[in-house]
């Protein structure tokens, strides 16, 4: 695999994995009953791989995938919660204070959002309202 420095790999869209499982840690409480995680994954056509961007409060996490395991993770999220289709954007290059560094504000950051959701359930009612895409069948 060899990438160009002049030609970026970037994804054509990214799919936003809202996940519900339960967590026993101690801000569980603020987030209720509804998803208590989100992360993103791209598909990189040039080189047939898929991007997984995943911040916790513990650790960043990023991965490069196969099409048969990100086929999976798309899969476990949908059961989980669901997943959105959100256009890959330019994103102007603009000073934004990002408040924290949990997975909500990063991926606001990734996406290039501006909006003030601060847990993944208003992330997600914010996508769905700009005309995210549900992931409705089965990823392969």
């Amino acid at each position: 695999m060899k990438f160009v420095k002049d030609e970026p790999a970037t994804p054509f869209e990214w799919h936003v994995c809202f996940v519900g499982e339960t967590r026993r840690a101690p801000w569980d409480w603020f987030l209720l009953k509804h998803y208590r995680h989100v992360f993103v994954l791209g598909y990189l056509l040039d080189h047939d791989l898929w991007l997984c961007y995943d911040v916790s409060c513990f650790k960043t996490e990023i991965s490069v995938l196969s099409n048969a395991r990100a086929g999976w993770l798309l899969n476990w999220a949908r059961g989980q919660g669901g997943v959105l289709i959100w256009p890959a954007r330019a994103v102007k290059p603009s000073f934004k204070l990002r408040p924290g560094f949990w997975c909500v504000p990063a991926v606001k950051h990734i996406l290039g959002l501006r909006c003030v959701a601060m847990k993944p359930k208003g992330l997600h009612d914010y996508l769905v309202r700009h005309g995210a895409t549900p992931l409705t069948e089965k990823a392969a």
